[in-house]
């Protein structure tokens, strides 16, 4: 009856856990390599210009209210600035290049004397989008740079505070410096090498005076004169003689 005693039975040993070399959890990411900037296509590069050109004026503002002395002297107008910048010495390293010289005075009456920043924009703007290159690769057979008409849009932008003769002269030889670059300048071909160009207005009433007889016959009846000297000439030619055989 060994139901009645019982020996307290050994207790069981819980399992040693081995002794396991402690793994290094953190793992190392790999080194980093240095970003490279995306390429700026010609849009990106033209609108980071023109943001660019914002903050400048923002921060010349911001300088120039900073140097302002006592609150009741009135703020320094940008306007001696943009004057300054057109009155400049030709021999001002700030000049490229010479104006173009003054042609006839037909041709300088010619010449505009206003410009709108938002058409130049729009037609800047419009150059660069694949409708556009898509016009000048269907026109021209190949795509063409918008870098003049960037230039136009800038030039209008930099003058577009100023007013009066000043301005108007100024865009005047913008106007003049197009025209001499691509027609004048050497080895340009123009139309003046075919015919020579009127130096001087012709008075009123005199420009396309001659007379032109009126008409003899109807249309109907040139028509038809027309197709019989075509069909004269083809049988000179014996192209209809080569047909039939």
């Amino acid at each position: 009856m060994g139901w009645l005693w019982s020996s307290d039975s050994k207790p069981t040993e819980a399992p040693t856990s081995q002794n396991i070399p402690p793994t290094n959890s953190t793992v190392q990411p790999p080194p980093t390599q240095p970003t490279q900037p995306k390429p700026q296509s010609a849009e990106d590069a033209e609108l980071q210009k023109f943001m660019d050109f914002f903050k400048a004026e923002e921060a010349a503002a911001a300088s120039s209210s900073s140097r302002a002395g006592p609150p009741h002297e009135p703020k320094p107008s940008p306007l001696p600035e943009w004057l300054a910048k057109m009155i400049t010495p030709k021999d001002s390293p700030l000049y490229k290049e010479a104006d173009a010289p003054r042609r006839d005075p037909l041709s300088e009456s010619l010449l505009p004397t206003e410009m709108s920043c938002r058409e130049h924009f729009d037609a800047a703007w419009g150059c660069n989008l694949l409708g556009g290159q898509w016009n000048a690769v269907y026109r021209d057979g190949r795509m063409r740079t918008c870098s003049d008409k960037w230039d136009d849009f800038w030039f209008c932008m930099r003058h577009r505070a100023s007013s009066g003769p000043i301005k108007e002269e100024a865009i005047r030889t913008h106007y003049r410096n197009k025209e001499y670059q691509k027609y004048y300048a050497p080895g340009k071909a123009n139309s003046e090498d075919v015919w020579e160009a009127r130096r001087e207005k012709m008075p009123p009433g005199t420009a396309f005076t001659e007379k032109i007889d009126p008409p003899s016959m109807g249309d109907e009846e040139w028509r038809i004169m027309e197709l019989e000297r075509r069909q004269k000439i083809r049988d000179e030619l014996g192209f209809d003689k080569s047909d039939k055989v």
